[in-house]
This record gives C-alpha cells, sequence and structure tokens, in this order.
C-alpha cells in the first residue's frame, strides 16, 4: 500500500508531497515521506506502527486531511506520462 497527498499550504521547507508506505516485508510498519520533487530523492522519512499514527503525523505537520490521500499509482500515472 502506498499513498500520496499533495501538501497545499506550503512551509519553509518547502515540502510539497508526502507518501506513505507500508513497509510488509521488514518492519511492518509505515513510513512518511516528504518531497520537494517527486523526481528527487526524498527530504525526511518517519517511521510509525501504523497508518492512522502516520496520517495524523501529516495532519499535524502539514494540515493534511485524511481525504486527501490518494493511491500513489493513480496519482503518478498523469505525471509520469509527462
Amino acid at each position: 500500500m502506498k499513498l500520496i497527498a499533495t501538501v497545499e499550504e506550503l512551509d519553509e521547507d518547502e515540502i510539497r508531497y508526502l507518501v506513505i508506505e507500508h513497509d510488509k516485508d521488514d518492519s511492518l510498519g509505515y513510513f512518511l515521506f516528504g518531497f520537494k520533487e517527486m523526481e528527487q530523492p526524498c527530504e525526511f522519512d518517519m517511521w510509525f506502527l501504523d497508518l492512522e499514527t502516520a496520517m495524523n503525523q501529516a495532519l499535524d505537520d502539514y494540515n493534511v486531511q485524511y481525504q486527501e490521500w490518494k493511491d500513489f499509482d493513480i496519482f503518478m500515472k498523469p505525471i509520469r506520462k509527462g
């Protein structure tokens, strides 16, 4: 499972995208990644035991609401084409 959200309110760290990815093969937790641009390496990553805590961190730090998370592959499809 991999989700992505766009940060609408840019902060001084200029993070524009957040990605949550389930680490089902190793830690069984969830990573939250922050990107300035999706084509570049992430600026940070954080690990969480569960999805809810990762989403709450994104809400607290970047005001990303739960309903704003999208399926990563569907979101990236038009970006990869163009």
